[in-house]
């Protein structure tokens, strides 16, 4: 049993996809989404302040894509677990 929920992010231009996993991780006691963004820098200054376990990434979003971003994130906080979440078929 986890005594603390897994601390979860999202980073999407979409909000309406942001909402949907909102809602599908909220079914879920162990798992906590603690905050959401809609690109890449804006996910990179949130990371410091909610401290995440996890954080789904999309591949393209506007100013900094997911790519970029997963990088950064690697670099600077290597114990975040990175998702990457795409509608691309290739």
């Amino acid at each position: 049993m986890n005594l603390h929920p897994i601390r979860v992010m999202i980073a999407d231009d979409h909000e309406l996809v942001r909402e949907g996993f909102d809602v599908m991780i909220g079914k879920f006691k162990d798992i906590k989404l603690v905050g959401q963004a809609s690109n890449g820098k804006e996910l990179l200054e949130l990371i410091p302040l909610l401290k995440p376990d996890v954080v789904f990434v999309d591949v393209k979003m506007p100013i900094l894509d997911g790519v970029q971003t997963a990088r950064q994130i690697s670099e600077h906080y290597p114990h975040v677990g990175i998702i990457a979440l795409t509608m691309y078929d290739s």
